[in-house]
């Protein structure tokens, strides 16, 4: 089925197209290099996913090579050090570490 919402005239545009977002299970997660800004441009991924996932997306190669991983955003710290099964959310921003 094809899902659908009844929308009131007034409503913020915006606030839909985050709705329409949530609903198809995706976050967008924003890598950064040490010792520079996030980039502008996000991975978008499902929800569930870890910085493995992350690192699989950039290269293969990153992955297996990835020793440890900083996040800004749903962390208790911000830059805190991660597990690299962390579950990330949607605007996280991710550091990895080879």
């Amino acid at each position: 089925p094809i899902p659908f919402k009844v929308i009131d005239a007034g409503k913020d545009p915006g606030e839909l197209k985050r709705e329409i977002f949530q609903s198809l299970g995706l976050i967008r997660v924003y890598t950064k290099k040490p010792n520079e800004e996030p980039s502008d441009k996000p991975l978008v991924l499902p929800k569930g996913s870890t910085p493995v996932d992350v690192a699989r997306a950039i290269h293969k190669e990153l992955e297996r090579e990835m020793r440890a991983v900083r996040v800004w955003g749903s962390t208790r710290f911000p830059g805190q050090w991660v597990p690299r099964d962390y579950p990330l959310q949607d605007g996280d921003v991710v550091e990895l570490h080879t």
